[in-house]
């Protein structure tokens, strides 16, 4: 038996302003079987998500350039 999907989620690949991303919203809700689509608000826990993140990675690059010494 396969699963059921009742959703999906979006990610795209930078902020865009409200009145850019638009468009993009109306070529989605064109697709069969989406009966709605919503934004997400750029926030300041976005910003400090994003910041750990690279904060991170850029620990694993240094410890994996140290342990290649």
């Amino acid at each position: 038996m396969t699963d059921r999907v009742k959703g999906l989620y979006v990610a795209l690949d930078g902020d865009y302003r409200d009145d850019d991303v638009q468009e993009i919203i109306n070529a989605i809700k064109m697709i069969k079987g989406v009966q709605d689509v919503t934004n997400s608000v750029v926030d300041g826990d976005d910003w400090m998500n994003r910041s750990r993140i690279g904060l991170e990675f850029q620990r694993k690059i240094l410890d994996a350039l140290k342990d290649l010494k």
